[in-house]
């Protein structure tokens, strides 16, 4: 029998392209039938792990045809690792050449992602020993908030010097460029014997 052979061409791609969580995002993949048969209407789902997050269909394929589809939204609430699925008639309602290719894959994750945008010390004279304070922003380049809050240290010459400083802090901070937040480091400087 001459049979149709059903395989996603294209990675999972997303509109937004640069998704943040909470978004409603497309999922978007191309189909193609690399057998010699038409592929009848068939079914396709998309899942997040174990969990559904829909179906669609398309109707038909002939020999060499492409489809791209983009019927399934997907609604993310959590952060961390996100895998992916879509699977190409997954009830095998059809007869294939092959099964083997009518799945892919893809992992994506939702994090925040911190990073310090300016560190700014007090103009004023700061005598050795003495207190002074540094107003840090940090802004969330990530894609998910950070609810969790932050912690801001200061350590001379490396990430593995002295610490002379340390604030916390409990800011939300959303995803997306422009989402800042500001805290007061209060710090005593060094004296002259380090």
């Amino acid at each position: 029998a001459i049979l149709p052979d059903l395989m996603a061409v294209s990675p999972i791609g997303f509109e937004p392209p640069a998704p943040v969580i909470g978004d409603r995002i497309t999922l978007i993949a191309t189909i193609r039938n690399t057998g010699e048969g038409t592929a009848p209407t068939f079914s396709y789902e998309f899942r997040d792990g174990p969990d559904l997050i829909g179906t669609a269909t398309v109707t038909g394929l002939g020999p060499g045809e492409e489809a791209s589809v983009s019927d399934v939204i997907w609604e993310p609430k959590t952060t961390g690792e996100h895998e992916l699925v879509l699977t190409l008639d997954p009830a095998l309602e059809m007869s294939e050449v092959q099964r083997g290719n009518n799945k892919i894959s893809r992992k994506f994750s939702f994090l925040p992602d911190l990073s310090i945008m300016t560190a700014e010390a007090s103009k004023t004279g700061i005598a050795p020993g003495g207190p002074f304070t540094v107003l840090v922003t940090v802004e969330n380049e990530g894609n998910a908030p950070l609810s969790g809050g932050f912690r801001v240290d200061a350590r001379l010459g490396s990430k593995d010097g002295k610490e002379i400083g340390t604030v916390a802090s409990s800011l939300l901070l959303e995803p997306g460029k422009g989402t800042t937040g500001t805290v007061e480091l209060k710090l005593n400087s060094p004296n002259d014997k380090g």
